[in-house]
């Protein structure tokens, strides 16, 4: 597999944001490493490969509906590195972002299970 031609990707899930201070960490979370063309790079093609994660897994993937993604600059932190992806120019700024990187943090954010347990965070961008 030629890395210039293929993007990985680490999903990180099912965990939680944990602030401390100033500091802010992902935990408690799965993570699931998949590998993204970069000429396919795309919102459509990130929630899909999602929804192949969570079926893998015997989970509803309908889930995924409620989902939103962000992922983790390059050399930054979350307090100043998480980017909302939105759509497919927010994919493309992702893949520009990274390229030289070995891999690509997506953290996935359950929406609906948030709500639900009345953990909802504010957004981050």
């Amino acid at each position: 597999m030629d890395p210039l031609e293929f993007v990985a990707v680490r999903f990180h899930f099912s965990g939680s944001y944990l602030q401390t201070g100033a500091n802010m960490q992902y935990v408690n979370g799965i993570q699931e490493m998949v590998h993204v063309e970069r000429d396919k790079m795309s919102h459509p093609e990130i929630r899909g490969h999602f929804k192949e994660i969570l079926e893998a897994r015997g989970e509803d993937v309908q889930r995924e509906e409620g989902c939103r993604y962000y992922w983790l600059l390059p050399g930054h932190e979350f307090r100043n590195g998480l980017m909302l992806l939105t759509d497919d120019n927010s994919c493309t700024q992702m893949e520009i972002s990274t390229v030289g990187c070995s891999v690509v943090d997506i953290f996935v954010d359950d929406v609906s299970e948030n709500l639900q347990k009345g953990e909802h965070r504010n957004e981050i961008e």
